[in-house]
């Protein structure tokens, strides 16, 4: 029964092999023989893996491993079936467990097959455990590992003259050299050693050879030979049942397409490859069509969709990440979370610029800057008219970076903007951060203070009375005056300690004067570590800057300050 089974299993006919196997296992029930248990368990397991049932393969080969593998008995078994079961057995229990998501488990049971092989010293045994050595190599995309197993599968069947095994050492070392990028030398030997193999009447398999012909066309440009070798593997998958390979092939068809520009047609089998390998519980098959409909996906500017669809199989993932697939999917997904969180911050510095009032002129005219910097910041800045006679101007710099410094900033914007702080007359700055520092506790918002900048202009006597709390000063730069006069803050840092006082002063603002506020963006500057720019040349250098007419002197300013060297944080500057 068992050489029945294998002279049909090499010739690929598994809608045959599924009755076969079933009367063996049914045979075998009858006799209570462990050792003919644990062959007819092997055909069981071969029928369900060659037909993509990865699982159920997993189940009846480490049951015949761990329940039936004496080694006395199945040394016995060898002699009349010509190759030691134990070896067989972990050689596909190795391959399935690489599809179920354990790359590192089957390679460490492929090493200790390896070993066992050698110690058995049965040169058709040695020949079948390296076959499947280089097979699962390949899979695991190791391209020098592959080649030398399948060298010395060469060295040994040309000793022994096993003609087959010859010819897979030949599709191996092919596939060795491929991985390795070596096209002019692997692809003719793959077309050898494919030509090889189909004269010895085996079709075992052949949908795994041609899908990796079709992928050696595909590099090699040429597509017309791709789609015939791929369409061929497509066929024999469904004629013989031999589908362990059909989600690949899908897969590989779909890079076709995608060379071809067919990014329609590349999708569709991207699709169909994840539905196939899900089917089968291929989390190795699935994770190589993820990436390759990621990689589509990202180029189309669907960067979310593809990093939640490939996160969600890396997820699954609890060994193996130091293996090609891996590391090509971590790589992925950091590309594309970057590219989300170059999204977000773009999205989140439009958001916080749509709040900033447009620039004014009139009576009293206002102007900003917001450039940002790599990081979405804290800082905000606002104006309004409080009533005709009352310009409210205020700078808030939230401790911090990132989503939620910036929303922070932005509601006590609002806040400030509604003049919403019950019980405050918002002409009054000393009660205005008197409230704020009230109502934005740091222990109720993430443990975030901030530093706040808050004056009220009095059109008609020209009378600017101002309070700040933890903030460096804002500067006022008159026509008539030398030395700029600093507007300093009084008060502690906003949110830190409750029950702070917040002190006001005013000063009159002389006809052509300019009000500088800014955030330590302006002038913190460093490089290498080392601060190259700090508050008194600031001050020193806007000063002079001073002559300058409107409205290049502002844009002027910024533009020296960048190019003394990279901002290490946000600036905000309006005046």
């Amino acid at each position: 029964m068992r050489g029945n089974f294998a002279w049909h299993v090499v010739r690929g006919d598994f809608k045959l092999c599924v009755d076969l196997a079933a009367e063996a296992l049914q045979f075998v029930g009858t006799l209570n023989d462990a050792g003919m248990m644990m062959e007819a368990l092997f055909l069981q397991g071969l029928t369900k893996f060659y037909r993509g049932d990865f699982a159920g393969a997993r189940d009846h080969f480490s049951l015949a491993v761990a329940d039936f593998d004496d080694r006395n008995r199945t040394k016995f078994w060898a002699t009349h079936t010509g190759e030691d079961s134990g070896a067989t057995h972990r050689c596909y229990l190795a391959l399935a467990l690489w599809h179920l998501g354990y790359p590192d488990r089957a390679l460490q049971l492929s090493r200790e097959t390896i070993a066992l092989a050698r110690t058995i010293g049965h040169p058709f045994t040695m020949e079948y455990v390296l076959h499947h050595a280089s097979w699962l190599r390949q899979h695991c995309q190791l391209g020098q590992e592959t080649q030398a197993a399948a060298d010395e599968q060469i060295e040994i069947a040309t000793e022994q003259g096993f003609v087959f095994w010859h010819a897979t050492g030949t599709l191996y070392r092919a596939g060795g050299l491929l991985l390795q990028g070596n096209l002019g030398e692997g692809l003719p030997l793959l077309v050898r050693g494919l030509e090889s193999y189909r004269a010895t009447g085996a079709e075992l398999a052949l949908p795994y050879y041609l899908n990796l012909l079709g992928d050696g066309y595909t590099r090699a440009g040429r597509f017309a030979d791709a789609h015939r070798a791929l369409a061929e593997g497509l066929d024999l998958a469904g004629k013989n049942e031999d589908r362990f390979q059909q989600a690949e092939l899908y897969r590989l068809l779909g890079e076709l397409h995608l060379a071809e520009t067919d990014d329609q047609g590349a999708e569709d089998c991207f699709h169909n490859a994840i539905e196939t390998a899900r089917g089968q519980q291929s989390r190795a098959w699935e994770l190589r069509a993820t990436m390759s409909l990621a990689r589509l996906w990202q180029r189309q500017g669907r960067g979310n969709e593809a990093r939640d669809a490939l996160a969600a199989v890396y997820g699954t993932y609890s060994e193996g990440f130091t293996m090609p697939d891996l590391v090509e999917a971590k790589t992925l997904l950091e590309t594309l979370g970057n590219e989300r969180m170059r999204d977000d911050f773009a999205a989140g510095v439009k958001y916080v610029l749509g709040c900033i009032p447009s620039p004014m002129d009139g009576p009293v005219s206002i102007d900003w800057r917001y450039v940002p910097s790599s990081n979405l910041g804290g800082d905000s800045i606002g104006y309004h008219w409080i009533d005709d006679d009352h310009l409210a101007l205020h700078l808030i710099d939230v401790m911090g970076h990132g989503l939620d410094s910036a929303l922070l900033s932005v509601t006590i914007t609002n806040v400030l903007r509604s003049g919403s702080l019950m019980g405050t007359d918002m002409r009054q700055p000393d009660q205005v951060l008197t409230k704020l520092n009230d109502a934005f506790p740091s222990s109720r918002h993430g443990q975030k203070f901030f530093t706040a900048w808050y004056g009220v202009y009095k059109r008609s006597s020209r009378l600017l009375t101002w309070s700040g709390g933890g903030h460096h000063p804002s500067i006022l730069l008159t026509p008539d005056a030398r030395d700029p006069i600093l507007l300093p803050s009084s008060g502690m840092i906003i949110g830190f300690m409750s029950e702070q006082e917040y002190p006001a002063k005013s000063c009159e603002v002389a006809a052509g004067a300019r009000l500088l506020i800014f955030s330590d963006g302006v002038f913190e500057i460093v490089r290498d570590g080392e601060a190259v720019w700090d508050m008194e040349a600031c001050i020193e250098y806007l000063a002079k800057r001073n002559t300058r007419g409107e409205p290049s002197w502002m844009n002027y300013s910024l533009m020296c300050a960048h190019s003394t060297d990279r901002m290490n944080s946000r600036t905000t500057s309006p005046s």
